[in-house]
């Protein structure tokens, strides 16, 4: 199912290079499908941009960001019109969200602060911690990623993680990073910390990211400290660094999650608004704990020395923070978009055969509450009668290039709707059957809200029993005159699939 990303983002002193670095996840899982992906945007460091050129993707670089009207204009040009474009940036406001769905374009909106009027979005991620309690205005079709389950790290993490990397009794290996350009240049301030602090056993690293304006000024701050401490700029391999520390002190922004992921001990703090929410979440979950920007360097040396003395804490936070972050986001974010591709059509009769091979395929026989294999003849007419009845809904999922992927369908008697639902073998486990049964369920309760959509699962049949509940189905009581064994699931009319 070819079809190709364009990556709109920006990178710079003013905004750092998170933006573009999570983009570089999510390019990273949708490239393994073997589909382009462009990156636009107003990316200013030299090393960033060979780190997109180097992933294999390809990069336009603008000159005039929105409301320039050459910004929109360039990125209609670089994307496809059936293609995807993804938009990280907080100046791409909803006048822009909307230029790109109005183009034709099926958009995928980051956010993190969830202070907009409106989002317009065929997919909305918030990977923050907190992020699931939120309400963005969207759409009712949107669909919405919530949660660090979803935070974007790039394949390179999933190289070196440790999850049995044991907490020693004193934190010597410590980290600084405050992103790619430290504007407040924070990181002096930790390292006038750490002079206070007088640790002569410490090792510590300093991260001047490839936007920092400040790396000369930190290098001779860190020649002074009795401890070993290192400025480095240009860094290539941050997973193997993230390995190595015992200790982090980072800003509140997006390589929180990567901290996460390696269940590195965090001392963190908030140099923008939009990473308020972060930093309150990560504190109150127990994976780290805050110190304000401007907090004296005697007090910061105070907090630090007494979190680098604490094992336990440390081991606790680490646990806590390898619980937030797996690192498959990025796949299930792609999975999702992928889904969203999908359309739905009545079932017509040169469908037969292909819902034939589907329905006698191994893997959903085995799914089937009757194991035994349909026979062409009874398969005709029993699709001839389907087709027939009023009160069958019989739709074929298709994805962008009109392939065939699964069938759904609604038996409708009385105030209820029984649903059937089978994703093509080559398609399973790739999130269709989610994005099948929240779309179906959706046009169905729009036009007959009434309606109490029900479905059938064998009760081994775990995978189900999470798809219909992640649409918004609860667990009902079973049937009394069905003769297998079975969890009734239900989605009431008025509730809209999630």
């Amino acid at each position: 199912m070819a079809c190709s990303l364009t990556i709109r983002a920006d990178g710079d002193a003013r905004m750092g290079t998170g933006h573009v670095m999570r983009m570089l996840a999510l390019a990273q899982a949708w490239a393994t499908q073997s589909e382009p992906v462009r990156f636009v945007g107003r990316i200013e460091a030299g090393p960033l941009r060979e780190l997109i050129i180097a992933g294999g993707f390809s990069l336009t670089v603008l000159n005039a960001v929105h409301p320039d009207p050459a910004d929109m204009a360039v990125l209609l040009e670089q994307s496809s019109p059936d293609g995807w474009v993804a938009l990280d940036g907080y100046h791409l406001d909803s006048g822009y969200q909307c230029g790109v769905r109005a183009a034709g374009r099926k958009s995928f909106v980051v956010d993190d602060t969830c202070d907009r009027d409106a989002y317009d979005a065929n997919v909305y991620l918030n990977q923050n911690i907190g992020a699931e309690e939120l309400s963005p205005k969207l759409s009712p079709d949107a669909l919405k990623l919530l949660g660090p389950r979803y935070a974007l790290l790039r394949q390179e993490f999933r190289a070196v993680r440790q999850t049995t990397k044991p907490c020693p009794k004193r934190a010597r290996n410590i980290m600084v990073t405050f992103g790619g350009s430290d504007p407040g240049n924070v990181s002096s301030r930790v390292l006038q910390a750490l002079a206070c602090l007088a640790d002569p056993s410490l090792h510590v690293l300093v991260v001047a990211g490839a936007a920092n304006p400040h790396a000369e000024f930190l290098r001779p701050l860190a020649a002074a400290l009795p401890c070993t401490c290192e400025v480095l700029q240009a860094v290539t391999d941050m997973p193997g660094l993230m390995a190595w520390a015992e200790l982090a002190i980072s800003a509140a922004g997006s390589t929180c999650w990567e901290l996460c992921y390696f269940g590195v001990p965090m001392l963190i703090t908030s140099v923008a608004d939009n990473q308020d929410i972060i930093l309150t979440e990560l504190v109150r979950s127990g994976a780290a704990q805050a110190f304000p920007p401007q907090t004296r360097p005697e007090e910061l040396a105070s907090a630090l020395g007494a979190l680098v003395t604490d094992a336990a804490l440390r081991q606790s936070m680490h646990e806590t923070s390898q619980r937030l972050v797996d690192g498959h986001g990025a796949e299930r974010v792609v999975r999702a978009m992928r889904s969203e591709s999908i359309s739905l059509r009545p079932a017509r009769p040169e469908d037969a055969e292909t819902l034939l091979f589907w329905r006698n395929h191994p893997s959903i026989v085995a799914q089937s509450f009757s194991p035994d294999l349909v026979t062409p003849e009874s398969h005709a007419r029993w699709f001839a009668s389907r087709l027939a009845d009023p009160d069958c809904l019989l739709f074929i999922a298709e994805d962008s290039a009109r392939a065939p992927i699964g069938q759904i369908r609604f038996d409708i008697q009385d105030d209820s709707a029984l649903l059937s639902i089978s994703v093509a073998p080559q398609c399973q486990k790739q999130g269709f059957g989610t994005a099948m049964t929240r779309r179906a369920c959706s046009m169905l309760l729009r036009d007959r809200p009434s309606l109490v959509v029900q479905a059938l699962v064998k009760p081994q049949n775990t995978h189900s029993k999470t798809m219909f509940e992640s649409v918004g189905f609860s667990q009902g009581i079973a049937k009394k005159d069905f003769a297998h064994p079975h969890l009734l699931f239900e989605l009431k009319g008025g509730s809209h699939a999630r």
